[in-house]
């Protein structure tokens, strides 16, 4: 059985063969998006990189392979199915939230990061706690008692 396996990047379309294990498949990764630098006599050249075209640019050329007609087929069928376009709807909705929570988590820790930076080294500058918290609350618009957390855990920090 071949399996293929196909791996989108900016670089040339490139096959390479990958043994991991001796099931008695065979393995193989694309990485399209550039030129296709398939040798014209290599087996399935031309088959291959319609796969990969397709997979890509989701367009297939005026004298498809068969196979890649089937699979275009297949696409198509499926993506007119009500349940399929609800539960990618749903998947994306879902991914969506996720990418939002995950900056609004990674924002809020490099701010805090930054601002105790900021803190740790307005001290080292010899400024008193209280010209920090003016800095802090100014340039990163934290409260007063998110200020006074800041500054006792990066001057425990410093210490």
């Amino acid at each position: 059985m071949l399996a293929l396996i196909a791996c989108l990047a900016l670089s040339s379309v490139t096959t390479y063969y990958i043994s991991l294990v001796d099931d008695g498949r065979i393995n193989y990764f694309f990485y399209g998006g550039g030129r296709n630098n398939i040798p014209g006599d290599k087996l399935h050249s031309k088959s291959v990189s319609e796969l990969v075209k397709y997979i890509i640019e989701g367009e297939i050329d005026s004298e498809p392979d068969n196979d890649l007609v089937r699979l275009d087929e297949i696409v198509s069928s499926v993506k007119k199915k009500s349940e399929v376009t609800r539960a990618y709807m749903k998947e994306w909705d879902r991914q969506r939230i996720h990418d939002k929570e995950l900056t609004a988590q990674v924002t809020e820790k490099v701010k805090k990061e930054t601002a105790i930076n900021v803190i740790q080294n307005d001290h080292s500058k010899g400024m008193t706690d209280d010209e920090i918290a003016h800095d802090i609350s100014v340039i990163f618009g934290y409260s007063e008692e998110e200020i006074d957390a800041l500054l006792k855990e990066a001057l425990s920090f410093s210490k």
